[in-house]
């Protein structure tokens, strides 16, 4: 197990190699200038093109694409993102502002995600084709249809605007003590909107595992023997059932963030997706650079994590 985890860490740092290649190239491909976007118009207008021609000069923009990359991956190798355009404070101390709150988020929404999707899944292959299974179905085709920005504006409208019972939006109220409560208040409809179409997919992934599994030999042979129904659903069938399921966790943590983009934006929770949007608006490329880098090494160990959950799963799985 260690060689293989040390081999697929090497794997990753060639692929980590080559997804920044294409982001650096991605991005400078992308319309508008870094150096017009963050200057005045007014101060622009009187300037004049020489003005902006040595602002880019001061901020290496004027160098190939080619040798701007090496130098940031230069950067990247001791520990260093680059600088913000438009603030020249570290990229890697502005991440490090707003990656905990993000991990606040998501690592909410998956859960909520893994301990609702998981047992309700279970639960409609079991009532197959009852009125459990047949609502469901309904929710999940429903939680993977409806959009982010739709669920969250309508829990705004309800929880917060009709209802007053939740906060709006933020990460904690401004001038009050903090405490467990209000950052729970605040967490709730962000953390529940995110969750909303994992959740769906887990319960349809878990129905399907477990349906594929419960008509298996070993299951007929379980049963034949006398063991309780309870043991051989928990400990026989989903065991077996968990090896695709744990696969669809590790490929929707992506999806995790990309949807942080949008319910940080609803919410006005300050974590890495609004940093991402403001980079974007900004054309702050180096901020950008900086934050899809960091999300592809986590969803690199995140795969590595899956691999390693197989062979803790299933004891047939080993890896040479």
């Amino acid at each position: 197990m260690g060689a293989y985890i040390i081999r697929r860490l090497l794997i990753g740092l060639v692929v980590l190699f080559f997804v920044t290649v294409i982001l650096f190239i991605l991005m400078n491909l992308m319309p508008g200038d870094p150096i017009t976007a963050y200057i005045p118009p007014e101060v622009l207008a009187q300037a004049g093109p020489e003005y902006i021609e040595i602002r880019r000069e001061q901020l290496g923009l004027n160098k190939p694409v080619v040798v701007r990359y090496f130098i940031w991956l230069n950067e990247l190798v001791h520990g260093n993102m680059g600088y913000s355009v438009q603030n020249g404070e570290p990229v890697l101390s502005r991440i490090k502002e707003r990656i905990g709150a993000t991990f606040e988020l998501t690592g909410t929404a998956l859960l909520l995600a893994i301990i609702i999707g998981i047992p309700i899944g279970i639960i409609s292959a079991v009532k197959q084709y009852s009125i459990v299974d047949s609502l469901v179905t309904l929710f999940s085709f429903t939680g993977v249809s409806i959009p982010v920005f739709f669920l969250g504006l309508g829990l705004i409208y309800v929880f917060s605007l009709r209802l007053n019972l939740l906060p709006t939006g933020g990460l904690a109220t401004i001038g009050a003590p903090p405490s467990l409560l209000d950052k729970l208040s605040h967490l709730i409809m962000p953390a529940f909107v995110l969750s909303v179409a994992n959740l769906a997919q887990f319960a349809r992934y878990t129905r399907s595992s477990i349906l594929d599994e419960l008509g298996q030999d070993y299951v007929r042979t379980a049963r034949a023997k006398g063991v309780k129904e309870l043991r051989v659903l928990f400990y026989h069938i989903l065991r077996n059932g968990m090896i695709p399921l744990i696969t669809v966790i590790a490929l929707q943590i992506p999806l995790l963030f990309g949807g942080a983009v949008i319910t940080e934006q609803v919410f006005s929770w300050p974590g890495m997706g609004r940093l991402a949007l403001e980079a974007i608006m900004q054309r702050d490329y180096p901020l950008l650079m900086g934050i899809t880098t960091v999300i592809a090494i986590l969803v690199l160990i995140a795969n590595l994590l899956a691999d390693i959950l197989y062979a803790v799963v299933d004891p047939r799985i080993r890896y040479q």
